[in-house]
């Protein structure tokens, strides 16, 4: 008498194996890119603050970036900047990552309705850019007006 497995029996476990792959792979994916949007998220609390510790320490926000005193981390995952007037600290996650997001601050002394916030921007027709600023504790705060029509903004805490 022969031991071991019959080929019914290998390719029902095999089957099984690919069934759980297929179910695990996504949320993966999921996992992994909230966790660079949450890495580069801290990136940017970090500059935040710093504008706005000068701007407590001066009264007026800095026009050049190297008074910040911080360095602006470098991501594999996100291009993050300030913009050249330091009206607003961005990071925009680099092609190839499903969903586009925009992580954006506005100081507080910008003329605009989202002046003081920290918003996840999202692709209003892309699920997988919504899902992941609501992962982020994103509160929708409605269409994204700074940008073309098709965007929600998300308000960060």
């Amino acid at each position: 008498m022969k031991k071991g497995f019959t080929l019914i029996e290998l390719l029902v476990v095999v089957l099984i194996i690919g069934i759980l792959a297929a179910i695990a792979l996504p949320q993966y994916t999921k996992t992994v890119e909230k966790a660079r949007a949450a890495e580069v998220l801290a990136s940017i609390r970090t500059l935040k603050d710093a504008l706005e510790i000068y701007y407590m320490e001066t009264g007026v926000y800095p026009t050049d970036p190297e008074a910040l005193n911080v360095t602006i981390p470098i991501s594999s995952n996100y291009d993050i900047a300030l913009d050249n007037t330091l009206t607003n600290i961005r990071a925009v996650n680099k092609k190839g990552y499903s969903g586009y997001i925009h992580i954006r601050y506005f100081p507080k002394n910008v003329v605009s309705p989202f002046a003081g916030k920290l918003l996840c921007v999202a692709n209003d027709a892309s699920a997988s850019s919504t899902a992941l600023c609501k992962s982020l504790g994103g509160k929708s705060l409605g269409h994204y007006i700074h940008m073309s029509s098709g965007y929600i903004a998300y308000e960060l805490n």
